[in-house]
């Protein structure tokens, strides 16, 4: 099971040198303030470094493979009585944010320290990632993040109603596309290669495992879990793996800084990730997962689809009331996108069209009729 991975751990292991030399450079400017902090001693004297602790590390993400990074640092300072009479010293404490830089291309091995100052309680961060370097996405910024992402690959999804093509969304991101067979069991949907690497594929002929070379930049599509069973779970698994190579790139650097024999995420049917149960990981699935259908079927755009098609829908059954047609606009929006049947009545209710929440409901095996689940207004 791989363990946790964090840039401050590795800040710490690998750039220890470094950061103790900015705190002896803010010792050499600084050493009449330094002293002035002593309270206890009769005549401030020399002053040494005692230790320095890498308290937090703030990162914020760069083009291309690039990060900068606040490093808040507390330096403990060891200040001697001044006065030969006495023999006594006095440890102070001072905290310093130290912004960084590095190119994780580069291994980190291009680490800059571009500035130092005293620490203020704040960071300057403004394209966060944690600790993992995952991003740091909101349930609020879903919407966000997924129109940024349509912005820059697909933008015409943005203009007006569009079914997604993600056989050309992925040939616009310079991935490649492989449908295959990835396990026996048909248990994962997808995989994702960050580095070119031999990876097992289920062979169904000789009924066997065996090693083939992806290279870099290529998505597994599994054919028996996701091609053969509709095109609503192709496209969801083909985005949701574009969301990995868009966004994930940087943790994934990370993971090889510390492990470089790893390759590729592999996505399971369920939701999980094939062989790794961390918290970063288990992160980038849920932003995988939940970025995917709004990247499919873009807020704005869908509500504009909803509306011509509860007007089609109204002319073509003499139906008026959304009670009355929710389950055929329901199957409409998901022919027209694309998704599942599911995935279209979610996003029909994060759209506000909370009536779709009483379509579709099978309970204890037997369907229910269309109704008002519930009003939202009842309970505050």
């Amino acid at each position: 099971m791989a363990q946790n991975r964090s840039l401050k751990d590795y800040i710490k292991q690998k750039f220890d040198n470094k950061i103790w030399a900015v705190a002896e450079t803010f010792l050499n400017n600084n050493t009449a303030y330094i002293k002035s902090l002593a309270s206890k001693l009769h005549k401030p004297g020399e002053v040494e470094i005692a230790d320095v602790h890498i308290e937090h590390v703030w990162v914020e993400d760069q083009k291309e493979m690039r990060i900068n990074f606040d490093i808040a640092v507390s330096i403990i300072f060891e200040i001697q009585e001044g006065n030969y009479r006495y023999d006594d010293y006095e440890e102070k404490t001072v905290w310093l944010l130290i912004e960084c830089t590095g190119d994780l291309n580069e291994q980190l091995d291009d680490f800059r320290v571009l500035n130092h100052e005293l620490y203020s309680g704040k960071n300057k961060v403004k394209a966060p990632l944690d600790d993992s370097l995952v991003p740091v996405i909101s349930t609020n910024d879903l919407e966000r993040v997924s129109e940024d992402f349509l912005k820059k690959y697909y933008p015409d999804a943005l203009k007006e109603p569009t079914y997604l093509d993600t056989l050309k969304l992925a040939e616009i991101m310079g991935v490649k596309l492989e449908f295959t067979n990835i396990t026996a069991d048909k248990s994962v949907f997808g995989r994702c290669f960050f580095e070119t690497a031999e990876s097992e594929i289920y062979d169904v002929e000789k009924g066997e495992y065996i090693k083939k070379c992806f290279k870099r930049g290529t998505i597994l599509v599994d054919k028996e879990s996701s091609f053969l069973s509709n095109l609503g779970v192709m496209n969801n698994t083909i985005v949701h793996e574009c969301v990995h190579w868009a966004i994930h790139q940087k943790a994934f650097a990370l993971d090889r800084l510390y492990d470089n024999s790893l390759s590729n995420i592999g996505c399971k049917v369920n939701g999980g990730v094939l062989g790794q149960t961390r918290t970063s990981v288990e992160w980038m699935e849920w932003q995988a997962n939940a970025l995917a259908p709004k990247i499919q079927m873009p807020l704005k755009q869908f509500k504009v689809k909803t509306e011509q098609l509860i007007s089609k829908i109204r002319r073509e059954t003499s139906l008026f009331d959304v009670l009355d047609i929710i389950q055929p606009l329901i199957d409409e929006l998901a022919n027209f996108y694309g998704v599942s049947r599911t995935a279209a009545k979610i996003r029909l209710i994060e759209a506000g069209y909370d009536i779709a929440s009483g379509a579709f409901i099978y309970l204890d095996g037997h369907y229910v009729e269309p109704h008002t689940a519930y009003n939202k207004e009842f309970l505050k």
